[in-house]
């Protein structure tokens, strides 16, 4: 996943270098702050994802043993 997303910030700075240079560079920051988004956003969903399957394991226990 993070492979595919490298490709498409590698292309998305491909094309701002054919762009003018204040123009490309403005590409880059956005592309730059979008990257860090999401990998801040992969992160949290992980974080998040491992404490709701725990908490929909102990709900499964608990229905199982009653």
């Amino acid at each position: 996943m993070l492979d595919r997303f490298n490709l498409w910030v590698a292309a998305l700075v491909g094309r701002a270098q054919e762009l003018e240079r204040e123009d490309g560079q403005a590409m880059v920051e956005y592309a730059l702050i979008l990257a860090l988004v999401s990998v801040v956003a992969l992160v949290a969903l992980k974080a998040i994802g491992t404490n709701v399957d725990s908490i929909f394991n102990k709900i499964g226990s608990a229905l199982a043993g009653a």
